[in-house]
């Protein structure tokens, strides 16, 4: 595994990234990158779109645990402790609706994680 970047520069004046010194090449699109610092959290995120021609998938990523739902009946990744992915109030065919449209593979892998939940309840209420 890599080593997370020493020091990121995002310049929105002059539409630039420069990352451990040296300026990001690529087209980046026009929202530019998004910082963001989770308290608690000893490393800064940076979250950008890049633009490209094509996009080859060669695998789906794998969330690291299971979905399961929080102490509000959201339903999350990391076993109901991490990343949103369905309200309470949301159902199996809001999900799989979402999973249907969605082209990000993270995105899909969440969703598919979520639809888990629903089946595994649907099995235990009968």
């Amino acid at each position: 595994m890599a080593d997370p970047a020493k020091h990121i520069v995002i310049d929105h004046e002059r539409a630039m990234l420069i990352i451990d010194g040296t300026e990001f090449p690529w087209l980046i699109a026009d929202n530019g990158p998004v910082p963001s610092v989770e308290p608690g959290n000893s490393l800064s995120r940076v979250t950008l779109t890049l633009l490209a021609d094509r996009v080859e998938v060669v695998s789906m990523p794998k969330l690291p645990a299971p979905a399961g739902r929080d102490e509000r009946g959201d339903i999350r990744t990391f076993e109901g402790n991490g990343t949103l992915i369905a309200r309470r109030s949301d159902t199996r065919a809001d999900v799989q609706g979402w999973r249907d449209i969605s082209t990000n593979p993270r995105f899909i892998a969440m969703y598919d994680a979520a639809l888990a939940v629903f089946d595994a309840e649907a099995v235990a209420n009968g």
